[in-house]
Order: structure tokens, then sequence, then C-alpha cells
């Protein structure tokens, strides 16, 4: 891709302390240049031919898509975040403005939709980031806790992030990904035996009575509801009687034989982005936590009902009186929570092969992956106008049993970002800011005009986009409706443009995306796709279509694997990988498999070794933002100061149950109810409210 950017030598992820440095270097999303910004003086964002029309992407005139040269398109910068600017973003800073100018000059945006995390609005604030309405569609990130519908995909232009792909509830969504696990595991065998064995209420009833009447009268099983979080509705049970049919449960049999440290269970938090699902493009993060069971591990029925004992949700071990908190963050093996790498000394020093152990965990996530990939591929497909849209941090919570076989226990959606103690605060930070910088957000002002489509997108659409003003309309919120109907026909346009492409290009610009990132991936290492990886997984592929990007991408970026010994070499290495009774170190495996895989397990030495030292280049604290840089935008102040004036925004209360809002405002209707509440006090006391009462999940934006 053309640019106008001074080449410069490959940079570094930012790594210790950078508060004497007055220049941040920024990369553009094809990697083929990069430059260094200089912070010091006050047009540190000038562009560097200025013109009318500098900002990127630029809506064309009528008529001038067709004659426009995509040489003249510009390529956005993009931002490397980085923990350091907590210590600049707080009142008393001598150079308060060293990373708050990157927004500001921009005026750049952020929204938040269900989603509070105070770490969140902190990294964005301290860049200079604006915090938008839920309702604006200026932004450049938008920090979503659920899923959005399919028309807000469509309408991003391709500067804007989101931090979730469509249908990636088929992971998140504990039947979903039991299932998807299962039906792989019909098609290619034993190398899908990552999961415990299970059945999904009602649905199943019968099937649960055939697991009790053959597993023995006191096998126990573990029940979880299909769609909750942070341990809410577990328990144990031992016979169909114990399990109410009133909601959809996942049951799945309990793992009695966990490893134990210092006798307790616990279970590891594994954080894993992916930028890509058609090529699969995954990276897993070099840290993660250790969740300990606040009480010593008892394998007795009488111990069932003791969620401090089987369960290691921190939500629930938190209240125990025997739970420890760790108070410092380079004390990592202290208290019921530690680092990943702590964890994995410990075994070392116990005689366990963690590179072994890292390794079949990094098989199994792949493997999780792989069971959903089809679905959501085609959900971006379909939804998704520009690969670069979407970015996904999943948690990947695993349970190490007693002869080191790793079993997944769920996915989550939007793992939990709270920063209760130092060691969260100080993995955390680092996560985000990585996870960020990862995702490649351009440097664009998102109130530059209508910019749902690039001026090189428009010159290959089929369909020219629409960009008559919305007339004859006085309703904001047939405004608003009108203005996402005619993006999703643009991006419908833009979709098919696409095609126009050849196979060749696309799967160039994946390779020149993936080295892009490979180059700011910070402490994010890829693990697909990754040397030897398509002659290992590829057999455990589905057909995603005849453009065959996977394959593209590897040979692109590998080359071509030999086809001498492909099927018997690849067969050798996954039996070996699962094969937890036979191969317990690296010494016992077959010198081919040790050949192939010796790459990998250099890189498995990595989780160990991390630590972190005290006096370390890592927030202790989150700081307090000063107020000049907690900037909103006038949509977002509106809202806070008269919650009525946004259409419909009492009308979008998720009301979970009327009668005892009726109970708390006498017998009149819900609306009539929250309409008066609202009369005297913000959406967010509304909300609140409503929430003590437990009638509400949120808001919804239509």
């Amino acid at each position: 891709m053309p640019t106008s950017l001074t080449a410069t030598s490959p940079m570094l992820p930012f790594r210790g302390d950078a508060s004497d440095s007055n220049s941040i270097r920024v990369q553009s999303p094809d990697a083929s240049s990069t430059s260094t910004l200089d912070l010091t003086t006050a047009d540190a964002f000038q562009d560097r031919e200025p013109t009318a029309k500098r900002n990127w992407p630029m809506e064309p005139e009528v008529g001038e898509a067709a004659s426009q040269p995509e040489e003249r398109v510009k390529t956005p910068e993009l931002i490397r975040f980085t923990p350091d600017a907590f210590k600049h973003v707080v009142a008393t800073s001598a150079n308060r403005h060293k990373y708050t100018r990157v927004g500001a000059k921009k005026r750049l945006v952020f929204k938040l939709l269900k989603n509070e995390s105070r770490l969140i609005k902190t990294i964005f604030h301290s860049y200079g980031f604006e915090q938008a309405s839920p309702y604006s569609q200026h932004f450049n990130v938008l920090w979503t806790g659920t899923h959005l519908r399919s028309h807000c995909l469509r309408s991003l232009a391709p500067w804007q992030r989101v931090n979730h792909f469509p249908r990636s509830y088929e992971l998140t969504r504990k039947d979903k990904l039991y299932e998807n696990v299962a039906r792989a595991s019909a098609l290619f065998g034993a190398d899908f035996d990552i999961v415990p064995e299970f059945c999904v209420t009602p649905r199943d009833i019968d099937r649960f009575r055939r697991m009790c009447s053959t597993g023995g009268s006191r096998q126990p099983f573990i029940v979880k509801p299909v769609s909750s979080s942070r341990g809410r509705g577990i328990f144990l049970a031992t016979r169909p009687e114990e399990i109410p049919l009133s909601s959809v449960l996942l049951i799945s049999k309990y793992i009695s034989d966990p490893y134990l440290i210092n006798g307790h269970k616990f279970d590891i938090r594994l954080y894993v982005a992916v930028t890509s699902f058609n090529p699969l493009v995954v990276y897993l993060y070099d840290e993660g936590m250790t969740r300990f069971a606040a009480e010593k591990y008892v394998v007795h029925v009488k111990t069932y009902d003791q969620q401090h004992v089987h369960l290691t949700n921190y939500s629930l071990n938190k209240h125990s009186k025997q739970y420890v908190k760790n108070e410092r963050a380079d004390a990592e093996n202290t208290g019921h929570k530690w680092t990943l790498s702590a964890m994995l000394r410990h075994m070392a020093e116990e005689g366990r092969d963690v590179e072994v152990l890292m390794m079949r965990i990094e098989d199994l996530i792949v493997k999780t992956l792989l069971s959903a990939q089809s679905s959501i591929a085609a959900a971006c497909r379909s939804y998704v106008a520009y690969e670069a849209n979407c970015f996904e941090l999943f948690g990947f919570d695993i349970l190490i049993d007693n002869s080191l076989k790793p079993w997944l226990l769920e996915v989550n959606l939007s793992p939990s970002l709270s920063c209760d103690s130092p060691l969260d605060l100080a993995l955390k930070s680092r996560l985000i800011c990585d996870v960020l910088t990862l995702a490649g957000v351009p440097i664009v002002n998102p109130r530059s005009g209508d910019t749902s489509l690039s001026p090189r997108s428009a010159s290959r659409s089929a369909h020219p986009p629409t960009t008559s003003p919305v007339i004859g309309v006085r309703s904001t919120k047939q405004r608003r409706a009108l203005l996402l109907k005619r993006q999703a026909i643009n991006s419908l346009g833009r979709i098919a443009s696409a095609k126009e492409r050849t196979l060749d290009d696309v799967a160039r610009d994946h390779w020149k995306r993936v080295e892009a990132e490979e180059d700011r991936c910070g402490r994010f290492i890829r693990i697909f796709p990754r040397k030897h990886t398509w002659l290992v997984y590829s057999p455990l592929m589905e057909d995603l279509g005849s453009e065959n990007y996977d394959q593209r991408l590897y040979e692109n970026l590998y080359g071509p694997e030999s086809e001498n010994a492909r099927d018997a070499t690849a067969l050798l290495v996954r039996r070996q990988i699962m094969d937890v009774n036979t191969i317990v170190c690296q010494d016992e495996m077959d010198p081919k498999v040790q050949k192939l895989l010796k790459p990998v397990l250099i890189e498995c030495v990595a989780y160990s070794q991390r630590k972190t030292v005290l006096g370390g280049n890592y927030p202790v604290a989150l700081p307090r933002v000063r107020t000049s840089a907690r900037k909103r935008t006038k949509s977002l102040l509106d809202l806070y100061a008269n919650p009525r004036q946004a259409d419909g925004t009492i009308s979008r209360l998720v009301l979970t149950n009327p009668k005892e809002l009726e109970a708390e405002f006498g017998p009149r209707p819900v609306t009539s109810a929250l309409t008066q509440l609202a009369e005297t006090e913000t959406t967010q006391s509304v909300v609140r409210k409503a929430r003590q009462l437990r009638l509400v999940s949120g808001l919804l934006v239509e």
C-alpha cells in the first residue's frame, strides 16, 4: 500500500520507562513503513503534505471515485499503547500532554456499551480520547460487553475498531462451545478430547439419567447455567432429581482428580487474542492468572455443597474468610491468586515438564477455535465489510488434572478487567495496551464527514455510495434509522467490491497484515499460524470455501509443506500431543516429533520465565485522571444532563421482573414508572436503581 511516511528502522513495543522520551513511534497498517512522531512540538500531528482534504478516509464527490488514483490515499498512522501513559495523565505530571496530545489533535473518540471498566476508560483518556454516548456513530474504538447487531457491523468505517466478532457466542456460550467441540470430535476423532462428557438440560435429561446410571451412584457432575459468568448458579449434583428443569443448564462430568498445589484446587485464566477468523490468526498472551480455591481440596460427597473447596472463581472465593489477597505485584506466588509464570515455576520445581504442558495448552486453544471457525467466519463474511474492523480478547479457563492433561472449562466473552490487587493491575494494564496496539487503531478524526466508505473502496464498488443528505425527516429516531439503513446499503457495495479483487490480492493483504501485527504484538505470542501448524492442523480444519485463505497465508509466511511424509508425521505429532499417560516429557517423544516441535517448545519457555520485579515499570494503582483529560463528547454530556433527551432511552431498559417494579412504584405501567423516576434523576441513576431491584440488565442500542 502506498504511503507518504518516512521509513525508519522496525519498531519494538514499549518496554521500560519512557518518561524521559519526547517521541512516539507509529506504524502504517500494512507494515510497509514506520514513522517517529515528535511530541515536543505543538504541530506533532500536522500532515506532511497539507491539503484541503487531508483526513483519511474521505467520501469522494459525485463522479470522483472512478477518476481518483489509489496512490493519493494516505495510510493513517497507528497508536502504540503503553501503561507508561498512566504516569502523565495525573494532574501532578510535569509532562502531562506527552500522550494525551495523540488523541487530542485528531479528537479521537471511544465508546463503551454495556461495559464500565475503569481500566478501559483510563487507558483511552490517557491518550486524549473523548468518551462518546452509546448512541453516537462517530467513534474510533467501541469496547462493548455484548455482541453488536448486523447493521451496526455493516456500517463501520475501515478505521473503526470493535472488540467482538459476529457470532463469537459459538465459543463463549457454554452449550454452544461444548456442542461445537463435540461436533468436531465426531468429525475428526479423539484429537478433540478436550472437554469432559456433557449434556444440556432439559433437552438431554434422559441422557443425563443414563450418565448417572453408568457412572455410579456417587459420580459428581458440575452444573452451570449456559450464559452466566463469575461462578453464578454453579453447583455439584449426583442425581437427576437435583437438576431443575426450568432453565437451560450445561451438565458435565466433574474432574475429581485435579492437579493440586499446596493442597488447593486451581484453574488458569489465559488471554487469547484473535485478529481474524478467515484466515485464523491467534495470539496467546505470555502471562495469565492462576486462581485457587480458598479451602483445601477434599473429595467427599459431604463437601459437594462447599463452593470454596470445589470452585476456583475469584468472585466467589474472595468472600471466604480463608481467602488470602495478593498485596504486591512482585509477590507472584503468594495468596490465592498467582501469575501463570509463578505456577509454572512451582510445577517445574516439582519435576514437571512445563514446556510440554504449555504446548498441550496451546494445542487445546487452537482446536477450540477451529471447532467454531466455520460459523464465525461465515458471519464475518456476511456482516463485516472491512477485515480489520473486528478483534477479540477471549478468556480461556483451563483445568489441569493429575496426569497433566489440560481440560477446557469455558471461554469468556469479556474477561474481567477489574483490578482488585496490584497483581491484577500490573498484568491487565499491559494486556489491554497490547491488545489495542495489536488491533491497530488508526489516528483518524471520526468527525471528518461521512467516512463510512474510503476512496479506495468506492472506486471498486459496483454500487456507488448514497451520500445525499437526509431531508424531509424531522424525527431524530427516523434520521438515525435512515442513516443506519444507508450505511448498511453502502457496506453491501463494499462487500460486493471485495469480490472484484483476485484471491492472490486478498491473500497478499492477509500476509502483510499478519507481518504488521508481528511487529506490534508486544507480549503476545502467535500460536496460529506458526511453523508446521498447517502440517499438524490442516487435517482437522473444515472446508471454508475454495479461497483456502488459511493455506495461502501459511505458505506466504513459511512456504509449502513437504508432501512426502505429511500424513504420517502429522498423525504421529497429534497422537503424542494427546498421549498424556505415555509422553510426560520431551525426551519421551519420537525424534521426528521432537524435531518438528522444537521451535514450539523453545517459545513455550517464555511462559515460565516472565517475572514481575519490584520497582519495575508497571503501575501500582490506577491513576486519578485529571479533569482536563477526562473528556466527554457533547452527546454524552447531554445524555448525563437530561436522560429524556435521548430518544427512547427509558423504553430501551430491559425489564426482567415487572411485578417487582410494580410493587416498588405502584400499580401503573412500567414505562410510566421509569419515566417519572427519570424526571428527577439521571439515566445512570435510573439504571442503578432498577439494577438494585434486579429489574434490568442494561441499556440496549437500536
